[in-house]
């Protein structure tokens, strides 16, 4: 694991047991992006990414929806 992913997995873990995240009840219907087959298999990816997407916006505080697309997300492919 590098550095980022411990940490990552750490305050997912936080956010888990703290509950002060609550899991939206299609959490486990959706797919994480356009290209993706199938729904994450991880039953805490909802936390994992909640505390990924807290880091990026830690690490640089100005970053917005943008920034994140572009960190999180990937090009649709439309034909």
């Amino acid at each position: 694991q590098t550095r980022s992913s411990g940490i990552n997995a750490e305050y997912a873990e936080h956010l888990k047991n703290t509950g002060r995240v609550e899991l939206p009840s299609w959490c486990d219907l959706v797919k994480t992006a356009p290209h993706k087959e199938m729904c994450p298999y991880d039953q805490d990816w909802y936390y994992i990414r909640a505390a990924a997407v807290a880091r990026k916006v830690y690490l640089r505080p100005g970053r917005g929806v943008g920034g994140l697309s572009k960190a999180f997300g990937t090009k649709a492919h439309r034909g």
